[in-house]
């Protein structure tokens, strides 16, 4: 196996030393750089599997699975806002790609929303907001991209991108996340749809999005803090009312609430998967 990897360690260096050498830069010593890879291999040997067999076996054997999907629908390479949209399958049917599970074999699945909108970098964004509203979202939930190490755009809950997603990815429910961010707001702005040349639509249209303009409802917020309460009668009744209208607008289920970056900070409301 080392004398594999060697040979084609080497081969890719004798590639890439004339780029290396032009940029000014000195060729890696082989041995060194093999005896690197082989000492990461040897930490890593005992973790490596045959994923997708792995994971078919715990399954079927009673055990539990639990796929975490990143991004969002929006940004699906298929589903998504093109082309404002990244390489991949960022919906419930990525899960099965990317496992090799059997789609026969998902049960659930639970969606998660903030209880406002954030996009990273360019793109569509109807429902953004600015000033101190969004200084104040974008702070209290830390709204920083990791990738790029700024600010994202924040704006506010899109019940059409929600509609939307709840129906491409088949949610059983919704885990909806940072509702103590919104706290000291007095009213709240939700997009409760879109309007487009003179017409009402309930899903985000892919087309036409210059003209969007965002239909906008303002819901009464909340003066007291989240971050102590554990159970959902300790939300005050603004809160509760606001949990409720996304659940009625959108038509989905929130089975839990965050109200902090915590574990305990987590409220269950219902069990998430039914």
């Amino acid at each position: 196996m080392r004398e594999r990897l060697e040979e084609k360690m080497a081969a890719s260096l004798d590639a890439a030393a004339a780029t290396i050498e032009r940029l000014g830069g000195k060729r890696p010593d082989l041995a060194e750089a093999v005896q690197r890879y082989v000492a990461a291999g040897e930490k890593l040997r005992e973790f490596i599997v045959d994923g997708s067999r792995h994971v078919h076996k715990v399954a079927t054997e009673g055990g539990s699975v639990l796929v975490e999907g990143p991004f969002g629908t929006m940004i699906d390479l298929d589903q998504g806002n093109y082309p404002f949209v990244i390489g991949a399958s960022t919906v419930a049917g990525g899960a099965c790609t990317g496992t090799g599970l059997a789609p026969r074999s998902i049960d659930a699945v639970v969606g998660v929303a903030k209880a406002y909108s954030t996009r990273a970098g360019y793109g569509p964004f109807p429902t953004e907001v600015t000033g101190v509203l969004a200084q104040k979202l974008s702070e209290g939930g830390a709204e920083i991209d990791p990738a790029t190490a700024r600010s994202r755009r924040c704006g506010m809950f899109d019940v059409p991108a929600m509609r939307y997603a709840a129906r491409i990815n088949g949610f059983e429910s919704v885990a909806l996340t940072k509702l103590d961010v919104l706290s000291g707001i007095d009213e709240i702005p939700v997009c409760v749809g879109y309007e487009l040349d003179g017409n009402v639509c309930d899903e985000p249209p892919f087309e036409g999005q210059s003209r969007i303009q965002p239909l906008v409802e303002m819901v009464p917020g909340w003066k007291e803090s989240l971050r102590d309460c554990r159970k959902t009668s300790e939300l005050p009744d603004n809160a509760r009312r606001y949990v409720r209208m996304i659940e009625e607008t959108c038509g989905v289920r929130v089975s839990m609430t965050s109200v902090g970056s915590d574990r305990s900070e987590t409220i269950e409301v219902s069990a998430p998967w039914g």
